[in-house]
């Protein structure tokens, strides 16, 4: 008989142990969620600040270039990752002058106008050409004047969304931009 008890005593956990390792378990789980959004957000801003620093790279250019014909051209590749050119256009043939990852492919870029139209619910343009003289309909370009660097076009806002959404605003008239 006594061996019998002694082999129900030695097996099993207690529920109190139970509980233990589940809260030590949930409390693992919360940390690294933490983390994570920690971490997406980090993505989104800086994001925003290398869409940022390609504007006011192409309006410097803008100004600089004798004829004014720079364009920066918003789009996404097949990898999914969002890509901000700036184009020289010498009246024959586009030259990139600089090109950057903007975004991941865990976020998202989209344009607003003017008239409060935002372009693209999902993607500004998914193209596999990497010839900057390709143009679609659905990519975004933003031309810059020579006098001021302002744009010619009329977007007010590009929206980077992730764990959480950076408005970059734009100033039509000077083509700066800021983070609202």
């Amino acid at each position: 008989m006594e061996k019998i008890i002694k082999m129900k005593n030695n097996g099993g956990y207690t529920l109190v142990e139970l509980i233990v390792v589940i809260l030590i378990m949930a409390i693992l789980a919360t940390g690294s969620i933490i983390g994570f959004s920690v971490i997406r957000d980090s993505d989104v801003e800086s994001s925003a600040k290398k869409l940022m620093l390609m504007l006011n790279r192409a309006e410097q250019e803008a100004v600089i270039r004798e004829d004014g014909s720079i364009s920066m051209r918003l789009y996404q590749e097949t990898d999914d990752h969002y890509y901000a050119t700036i184009r020289y256009y010498d009246g024959t043939e586009y030259t990139v002058i600089y090109r950057q990852e903007i975004a991941g492919s865990l976020l998202k870029v989209s344009v607003k106008e003017d008239n409060g139209t935002i372009s693209s619910t999902s993607y500004i343009n998914r193209t596999a050409s990497t010839d900057p003289a390709v143009i679609t309909a659905s990519e975004k370009l933003f031309y810059f004047k020579k006098s001021t660097g302002g744009l010619q076009e009329y977007y007010t806002d590009i929206y980077i969304e992730g764990s959480k959404t950076v408005d970059i605003v734009v100033i039509r008239e000077t083509g700066r931009s800021f983070i609202r």
